[in-house]
């Protein structure tokens, strides 16, 4: 997956060299929107990883990072309270905090 970010990385730097962090979540809204209409899309899901990924990068966050903070954020995830705000979807319980 590295590697194959790695290539990502360079290609987009030449394809789009003056794309920062917020054009790349820009196309990302985008892209998130057409996997909306078609979750099944496999191109649609590699589109959002991609651009997801890369925004990161540009941003100076790496792959490991990335890998470390989703550890740690699952763990407190499982230590919160969810609840179902609307048919299938749900959110964590801020405490205090009105929705």
């Amino acid at each position: 997956m590295k590697e194959l970010l790695s290539e990502i990385a360079v290609w987009a730097e030449q394809t789009f060299p003056n794309e920062g962090v917020t054009g790349k979540l820009a196309h990302l809204k985008e892209e998130i929107e057409e996997l909306l209409d078609d979750t099944a899309n496999l191109d649609e899901w590699a589109d959002c990883f991609s651009l997801l990924f890369d925004a990161a990068r540009k941003q100076g966050i790496e792959y490991d990072d990335i890998a470390a903070a989703m550890r740690a954020k699952f763990e407190r995830n499982k230590l919160q309270r969810w609840v179902e705000d609307m048919p299938g979807i749900y959110h964590h319980v801020r405490e205090g905090v009105d929705r």
